[in-house]
């Protein structure tokens, strides 16, 4: 059985919280690891059209 020490209570709510955000924080990693690959990919496909002069 849980203790009903009030500390407990607010650790608990406080570890579901940076749950939440770390769960947020994960999802919106993703999408810009998901667009960086995108540009990667379009990078190395136009990669032959640029052409970089020391001058």
């Amino acid at each position: 059985m849980l203790d009903n020490d009030p500390v407990i209570w607010a650790m608990l709510n406080a570890i579901k919280e940076l749950k939440i955000e770390n769960d947020k924080l994960k999802k919106a990693n993703k999408g810009v690891s998901d667009k960086d690959k995108r540009i990667r990919r379009l990078k190395g496909s136009f990669s032959h059209l640029i052409c970089f002069s020391p001058f």
